[in-house]
């Protein structure tokens, strides 16, 4: 997704079917937003190839409808692929599940994201990410979407339990379920694909949890086996489903984050040569390429009752999808909000969602990201684009297919 507008207007919002994949790989979403935040703030899309729904593009109705659990239940499905026809992890996987379950759910899954565990896998991350970049600083042409999303998958991978030799197949497969229209991981058709995808990842996940000597408990695997919340054992179902959504919600919105902040870097020499100087800023910086790149382009919800936002009356079971990717460029809430800035603060993203639904593994990915950055700056190069971006085709998370790249000494 281009994360700038194209120009200083933007498309007519009558024209648009804000769920048309191609509009975030070729369109200018960010032109449309704009119009939407000034003009349309909560909007009603007419049902079409799928059921009406009500979007919510400001930051403050973004954070109302993300934070109010009481209002706008996540279990009918989290993303616009889930509109109609509901989600079967609805209730059981932790980002499509609300109080009581997803806090219950929380506190099992909580132990792994502490500074404790984090500090376990500490190593194993740095040695990962360093073994992928190395090569990359020979002057070799490479393709940086690749190398990210191997990096990714050095994160998350340890996490889960899954081996160095399956990582790479996992991240194509999460790609296949993200951006199913995609060309580059298209099987087909969408319907083919999305098939393939969520069959060959569950029953991955099934195959590991056959194989009890292969699981540590200091995975989430063995960790959501070996748990006992309210007395009585997760059902598979619920293991895959919850392994699931940390692939998803890690392998393919993290690459995106490191890819936009190298190239945000590469265009702003004054920002790198600060970062380089001092590596403090890093986490600051860090934040901003979270609002800047917007991974996860949004996240849907249900209204459990008759609610008003902004003036706007939301009936009882109406869908209502909040634009991270809009509310991340507000300009009522960050100065200058298409500009980057490495040092912007306050920095009030929601790139890692809000309230209840606060992204579990923030710290993770941001641990992670911080690895990744600082081995870059370390090493005294930049990234150089040298043909042409690919963008993915998707709604859901605001991506690259292809970045065809080489790294040069600074200076």
């Amino acid at each position: 997704m281009r994360l700038t507008p194209v120009g200083p207007g933007g498309p007519d919002p009558g024209s648009v079917d804000l769920t048309d994949s191609e509009l975030y790989r070729s369109g200018d979403p960010q032109g449309l937003w704009r119009v939407m935040r000034a003009r349309a703030p909560v909007w009603w899309q007419e049902p079409g190839e799928t059921p009406g729904f009500w979007s919510v593009f400001g930051h403050a109705d973004v954070q109302r409808v993300l934070r109010d659990h009481r209002d706008f239940s996540s279990e009918g499905g989290n993303m616009l692929s889930a509109l109609g026809s509901g989600d079967p992890a609805g209730g059981r996987m932790l980002a499509a599940s609300d109080p009581p379950h997803h806090t219950v759910l929380r506190e099992v899954l909580a132990p792994m994201f502490s500074p404790a565990a984090q500090s376990g896998h500490a190593a194993e991350v740095r040695d990962a990410v360093r073994r992928v970049l190395q090569p990359l600083f020979d002057g070799r042409p490479f393709d940086l979407a690749e190398v990210t999303a191997e990096v990714a998958m050095a994160i998350v991978g340890p996490m889960i339990g899954v081996p160095d030799a399956d990582r790479a197949r996992l991240s194509r497969l999460t790609n296949m379920a993200i951006a199913p229209e995609d060309e580059a991981f298209r099987v087909r058709d969408r319907r083919t694909t999305l098939m393939t995808a969520h069959f060959e990842i569950f029953q991955y996940f099934a195959d590991l949890l056959e194989s009890p000597a292969d699981i540590s408990p200091h995975h989430m695997l063995g960790l959501l086996r070996n748990a006992r919340p309210e007395g009585e054992p997760l059902s598979s179902d619920d293991i895959i489903y919850n392994c699931y959504g940390l692939l998803l919600g890690s392998g393919v919105t993290t690459p995106h984050v490191a890819s936009a902040g190298l190239l945000a870097l590469a265009e702003h020499p004054e920002q790198r040569a600060a970062l380089a100087a001092d590596e403090t800023g890093i986490a600051s910086f860090i934040d901003e390429a979270v609002r800047w790149s917007s991974p996860s382009v949004h996240f849907m919800r249900h209204a459990r009752r008759d609610v008003e936002v902004s003036g706007t009356v939301i009936r009882a079971g109406e869908p209502v999808v909040a634009w991270i990717g809009s509310a991340n460029r507000d300009e009522t809430v960050f100065a200058d909000s298409f500009a980057f800035d490495a040092a912007r603060s306050p920095n009030r993203h929601l790139g890692f969602g809000m309230g209840r639904h606060y992204c579990l593994g923030a710290s993770v990915a941001r641990a992670g990201l911080t690895v990744f950055f600082e081995e870059v700056l370390r090493a005294g190069v930049d990234v150089t684009l040298t043909g042409e971006i690919g963008h993915l085709r998707s709604n859901t998370i605001a991506g690259f297919t292809s970045l065809p790249a080489v790294a040069v000494p600074v200076g």
